[in-house]
């Protein structure tokens, strides 16, 4: 069907929008942010902090109520129901046909998705094979084959600690997952006995503090938002902090070490330069200049640590955004409207008047399918009164997808409840207006196909047509 978007297409392109910029926008202001406050780069949980507004509010606004409702345009009539039978019938007909709503965007939207998804988890597991192709090549690296007694004296101890040293003949950055420390032979002939105990304490740290398992997580991440660049962008700070932080802790106080440190952190790049490691959490992995140039720059002069009032008023700032987010985003999803929500309050009459035509009788001199709603007599204009509060969906002269209805008002009362008039003399309401309960919405007509002047009332419920009789208390009133 040509014309407005369906609503749920509406809310999903606002989403996407409104977190690509924002993504994008938060992502270029931390980086920004990052070179007047130098500590926050080897701080991973400010770019966690700032991973969790970009991704946490399009998740968190589905849990929310929404502020904004999608317009009226969105909702085309002839949308299928529960039962997925359309809903505009003429009396005893049977069912015309139904326009298919456009989910062709939608659609294609998903299917790009899932096709980047599938993707990114084929390089995932690529990677990871790679990384088995990897160990099984390396060999148990004993304490005594390292430069010196300061490295030895660690591994010994690493090794109490149920950590495995490996020893990798290929020319690939040192690297830690899953217990292991690996460590390339090559890279080991040119270090000595500092640099070896330096390299050892960053892979450590990186164990004890289960950067691998954080770096897995992380991945699963960008791999769902592999069309975010503000995720990707944040993703990147964020391994380099990691790695900031190992470089730091490694180093410690020892300022005299700093030089040995930086000139071990060039000869690994100098030697892995050929080959990419496949895994994640590496001391030295190939990145950009830029990312060189910081850790040398965090190394021989490491900036000063964040102090807790600095990291308090960057948690509360960004706790802040991420609610206004997340707000933004449930405005786009709408207000929830459960199927089983509370019928609205209906009141009668609907108009002065006597009941020609009960809902689900048997007309077989019209059709054999039973009554679809009730039929209501009265003198031509005679007032029709909306059944309860509500906002009009349809209000047209003739109905464009039931002409034989002839001038037809549709009005929509919220928690999947609708009521239609059918054949009205003249409509007194236009589409998208606020109507209250009692208020008169047209005159009493014979428009369409209709053998005299009555109204054809129907109720919907989820779709599904109900007895105007049992939900109304009172349909016609005394003339």
């Amino acid at each position: 069907m040509s014309g407005p978007l369906p609503a749920e297409a509406v809310a999903l392109l606002w989403q996407l929008g409104l977190s690509l910029g924002a993504g994008l926008g938060i992502a270029l202001l931390a980086c920004r942010l990052q070179r007047r406050l130098p500590w926050s780069a080897a701080l991973p949980g400010f770019w966690w902090m700032m991973l969790a507004m970009v991704v946490l509010p399009t998740a968190l606004a589905r849990f929310l109520p929404g502020g904004w409702t999608a317009p009226v345009e969105a909702w085309e009539w002839g949308d299928a129901g529960a039962t997925g039978e359309a809903l505009p019938l003429l009396p005893g007909d049977a069912p015309l046909p139904t326009p298919t709503p456009d989910w062709g965007l939608v659609e294609a939207l998903l299917a790009c998705w899932l096709g980047g998804l599938a993707f990114s988890a084929l390089r995932r597991v690529s990677g990871h094979l790679r990384l088995r192709r990897l160990l099984a090549e390396c060999n148990a690296l004993p304490a005594a084959h390292l430069p010196g007694p300061r490295s030895q004296r660690l591994a010994r101890a690493l090794v109490r600690r149920r950590i495995t040293l490996l020893a990798c003949p290929a020319p690939v950055s040192p690297f830690a997952c899953r217990g292991r420390i690996v460590l390339p032979t090559p890279l080991l002939g040119r270090l000595d006995d500092d640099q070896c105990w330096l390299l050892l304490r960053h892979e450590a740290t990186h164990l004890r503090l289960r950067d691998p398992f954080w770096h897995a997580l992380l991945a699963a991440v960008v791999a769902t938002h592999w069309f975010h660049p503000g995720v990707r962008l944040i993703a990147d700070r964020l391994r380099l902090a990691t790695e900031l932080r190992c470089d730091a802790r490694a180093l410690g106080r020892r300022k005299y070490m700093r030089r040995a440190y930086a000139e071990a952190y060039l000869e690994a790049l100098r030697m892995s330069a050929t080959r990419a490691l496949p895994c994640p959490a590496a001391a030295f992995s190939p990145q950009d200049q830029g990312h060189h140039k910081m850790r040398i720059g965090h190394i021989l002069s490491s900036p000063a640590p964040a102090g807790k009032h600095r990291i308090t008023a960057l948690t509360a700032l960004a706790l802040t955004a991420a609610a206004a987010l997340t707000a933004a985003q449930a405005a786009g999803v709408g207000p929830a409207t459960p199927t089983d929500a509370a019928s609205p309050e209906f009141r009668g009459p609907v108009i002065p008047g006597k009941i020609s035509s009960q809902f689900g009788v048997s007309r077989p001199q019209l059709s054999t399918q039973p009554h679809r709603g009730v039929d209501l007599i009265a003198p031509r204009g005679t007032p029709v009164h909306a059944a309860a509060d509500g906002v009009v969906l349809t209000a047209e002269a003739p109905f464009s997808e039931a002409p034989r209805y002839g001038s037809v008002v549709i009005v929509d009362h919220g928690g999947g409840w609708r009521t239609l008039y059918a054949h009205l003399d003249t409509i007194d309401v236009r589409r998208g207006e606020s109507v209250r309960a009692g208020q008169s919405i047209g005159g009493l007509g014979s428009t369409g196909q209709a053998t005299g002047p009555h109204v054809h009332l129907e109720v919907h419920r989820d779709g599904e047509r109900v007895d105007p009789a049992k939900v109304i208390p009172q349909l016609v009133g005394a003339r």
